[in-house]
């Protein structure tokens, strides 16, 4: 078994910096979906509240020029919901990797408590109930921190549904 260094483990800065950074993409790139969504649901509302009373030509430029809006809008939705469907997966993935050090340093925990109770030595003894309260306090560092980006992950996953159900509406809320 190869163990790892402290420079292969990221430090408690770094996996905040990072659960956080997931949190805000998720936030913007939903509110650039927000924008999106907006301009469907404008866009398909003047569609079907003008009157195109005036001239066939002017008719068909309207309806063209309002497909070709609706086009566009929907065109950049579906690239941020690809963007934000991205991040989704790396903020999943970064769960799990988070997951998976938790359990290591909970097997870690329990090496370390079990050491302490075969050693001779109180000063031994005290060292080593140190480390397993280092441990402990990363054990529930890092279960906070995955669920922090559980849970902003699946805040941003049922408001891209609701964005993909307004879209699907034909703009009807």
């Amino acid at each position: 078994m190869r163990h790892k260094t402290r420079r292969e483990c990221p430090t408690r800065t770094e996996v905040t910096g990072r659960v956080e950074k997931h949190a805000t993409d998720m936030r913007e790139k939903s509110d650039e979906i927000e924008r999106s969504v907006s301009d469907v649901e404008t866009e398909r509302h003047t569609k079907e509240a003008v009157e195109l009373d005036g001239t066939s030509e002017a008719a068909e430029a309207v309806e063209q020029a309002l497909d070709a809006a609706e086009e566009g809008s929907t065109e950049e939705y579906e690239g941020q919901s690809e963007d934000l469907e991205h991040v989704h997966d790396e903020t999943q993935e970064y769960e799990g990797e988070l997951a998976e050090r938790r359990e290591v340093t909970e097997a870690d925990q329990g090496k370390l408590s079990e050491a302490s109770t075969t050693l001779h030595l109180e000063k031994a003894r005290a060292e080593i109930a140190k480390a397993a309260e280092a441990a402990l306090r990363d054990i529930e560092f890092l279960k906070e921190h995955a669920a922090r980006a559980e849970a902003a992950r699946k805040e941003s996953e049922q408001l891209h549904e609701q964005h993909q159900s307004r879209m699907q509406s034909g703009g009807k809320v």
